[in-house]
């Protein structure tokens, strides 16, 4: 009895001391008094102290972080972690959203010479923007084809069989010696290498970008018993394990792998499509595109905000139909002596009743997105035609030009619209992994 009396000693460290705790007795925690100190303070101290908890982990080795953590003893580790997990409100693609994400990318990609994360970033963006550039040179072959063909010029034929031969043949140079070290032996076209290139190194980028996380929130998890007090005294955070595992996964591998390369380059190749066909068709041609994807847009974004809560609830309960797993294989002894598998089997089936109802709705949000994004990537396809007849009808800007030389410069404008058209649809066919994302980093 005197023992479970003992009180624990009163915490009369100066500061920058090591904490220490009473062998004695371990009480348990009391979370709910560090959320109502939350809601008490000011609105932006939390923000400001996260970012500092990642900061910290900005650091080239791993020997370096527990040297670096000793020097913040300010950061509490669970609280960080509670504020991170916790307090999820209603989720949805946001401000709160964009917020965390803005966190998670200073994370991943801090702003040091010697982050691999950076550098394979920087990889990634160049091998992008020669694939874009190879695009170009390619779509616009075409038209100069369809001009030669029509006047029947042997010499100019043979001129651009030559040029296109040249062209495919430093694209693949450049591929090959780029990536020998990892043993491509051949491909069939440019667009090939290219993508395989891109796939490689956004995979290595989503390995580092996961590493570091892994890192940070283990440094976080493991400090000061936050694994004991966050797994039992947080009622609201659910499947811990999963949110540090199989969330922190998918979040860097929809990041790095299907998010980053082509959302980095859609600034630039919209501003030069957009150019290009404003030289085109006038300032009607790009008003007509951008006013299309703005009404999309809209659409998309109605139909998204369902789909970041339903993730993140499927996320959920997928986490609590293993955990129910676990706990029966923790337990087999027990449940057999008991005989109680018929309550087990019970109880294991509602939650897979819970989380099959919820992957439906799931299920359902995405085909109502996946018919919406398909139905206006078909009609980007005859928007493009419909641009066309602007400069040649409305305008008449070739009418002085022939039959032959007009089908060449059709041609050619139709890769500028058509592709102009298919870089914004190809952001709103991102809409449904950016819903995934939204949902896994709320997490």
């Amino acid at each position: 009895m005197e023992l479970h009396k003992r009180k624990a000693p009163k915490n009369t460290q100066k500061s920058g001391e090591q904490r220490t705790y009473s062998s004695a007795r371990i009480d348990k925690p009391d979370v709910t008094e560090f959320v109502q100190k939350d809601k008490s303070e000011a609105p932006g101290q939390f923000h400001v102290e996260i970012c500092s908890a990642f900061w910290v982990c900005f650091v080239s080795s791993v020997e370096e972080w527990d040297e670096m953590f000793l020097q913040r003893q300010a950061i509490v580790p669970h609280r960080v972690l509670i504020v991170v997990l916790n307090n999820m409100g209603t989720l949805s693609l946001d401000m709160l959203f964009f917020r965390r994400l803005g966190t998670l990318l200073r994370l991943l990609f801090p702003c040091r010479l010697h982050s691999w994360t950076l550098w394979l970033a920087l990889v990634v963006m160049t091998t992008s923007f020669v694939d874009q550039v190879a695009t170009y040179f390619v779509g616009v072959l075409p038209s100069q084809f369809y001009v030669v063909l029509g006047n029947r010029d042997l010499s100019a034929f043979h001129f651009l069989c030559a040029k296109a031969t040249v062209l495919l043949a430093s694209l693949w140079y450049f591929f090959y010696t780029n990536l020998s070290f990892i043993q491509i032996s051949h491909f069939s076209n440019c667009t090939l290498q290219s993508l395989a290139s891109i796939k490689y190194f956004t995979s290595l980028l989503a390995i580092k970008c996961r590493e570091i996380c892994t890192y940070t929130l283990h440094r976080l998890y493991f400090k000061r018993r936050a694994f004991y007090k966050l797994n039992s005294s947080s009622e609201n955070l659910d499947n811990i394990d999963q949110r540090l595992t199989q969330d922190i996964e998918k979040t860097t591998q929809v990041l790095a792998c299907d998010l980053f390369a082509p959302v980095i380059t859609a600034p630039f190749i919209i501003l030069y499509y957009s150019y290009l066909t404003w030289k085109s068709s006038g300032w009607l041609g790009p008003l007509t595109i951008y006013t299309y994807f703005v009404f999309v847009t809209f659409v998309n974004r109605y139909l998204l905000s369902p789909i970041v809560g339903l993730v993140n609830e499927t996320e959920k309960r997928e986490g609590d139909f293993r955990q129910r797993h676990m706990e029966v294989r923790t337990n087999v002894e027990s449940i057999a002596f008991y005989q109680s598998g018929l309550i087990e089997n019970i109880l294991t089936n509602q939650k897979l009743k819970v989380l099959l109802k919820t992957k439906r709705k799931l299920v359902d949000w995405r085909f109502a997105l996946n018919i919406v994004t398909n139905v206006f990537d078909y009609f980007g396809g005859i928007l493009s035609y419909l641009i066309i007849g602007i400069p040649i009808f409305m305008t008449h800007a070739y009418d002085s030009l022939s039959g032959t030389e007009l089908n060449g410069v059709v041609a050619m404008n139709a890769f500028f619209y058509l592709y102009l058209i298919y870089s914004f649809t190809n952001l709103i066919a991102l809409s449904e992994k950016i819903g995934d994302l939204a949902g896994v980093t709320h997490r």
